[in-house]
């Protein structure tokens, strides 16, 4: 494939990435990327990815494990703060708004400077390019699903925010488990 066709088919992958975060910031069912891009690989075979791109990879996973942790950390304020009294239902719903709409910016940003960056992987190494494409789609797949749930989980304990150190733990799970699902290895 040629460099621009391989660059339409990331574009692709990354307005199918943009369109499911809109689903999941109006609180609808985030839509699917098209299957045709996922290229017929597996998980093993992301191992053998180009050390650049794996790092790409990495670093999108380290970036978003952060923003968990720092979004926990506000929403568990939120909630506690509510618990407590100290916020009122409006206050705390349009703190978790901000937070809401802070996700969705940061995952899209994230995603635009890994796709950036996975450009530039397969059009150093061309012979990859089938392989980023599905390990880029497989990725962005997990990462709207680790997020759609961490919304649902907001939602779900706003309504009781009584229980702000379960969500706390909960929301660390769902941290947790985007690691253990991503696919690709980190570099050697």
């Amino acid at each position: 494939m040629t460099s621009e066709e391989f660059d339409a088919l990331l574009d692709e992958i990354n307005a199918g990435h943009k369109k499911s975060l809109a689903s999941i910031a109006s609180k609808g069912k985030p839509s699917a990327h098209p299957n045709s891009l996922a290229g017929g690989a597996d998980d093993d075979d992301f191992g053998k990815l180009p050390d650049d791109a794996k790092q790409a990879f990495a670093d999108a996973l380290s970036k978003q494990v952060k923003q968990f942790a720092e979004n926990q950390k506000r929403v568990t304020d939120l909630l506690h703060q509510r618990h407590d009294g100290k916020i009122t239902d409006p206050e705390m719903v349009a703190g978790i708004n901000d937070e809401e709409k802070a996700n969705k910016k940061f995952l899209g940003k994230l995603n635009e400077d890994m796709a950036a960056k996975l450009k530039q992987s397969g059009h150093d190494h061309p012979e990859s390019q089938d392989l980023i494409l599905a390990a880029y789609k497989k990725t962005s797949d997990i990462s709207i699903e680790a997020w759609d749930k961490a919304s649902k989980t907001i939602l779900e304990y706003a309504k009781t925010p009584d229980l702000w150190e379960e969500f706390s733990k909960k929301y660390g799970e769902l941290a947790d488990q985007l690691k253990e699902d991503w696919p690709v290895p980190s570099p050697t």
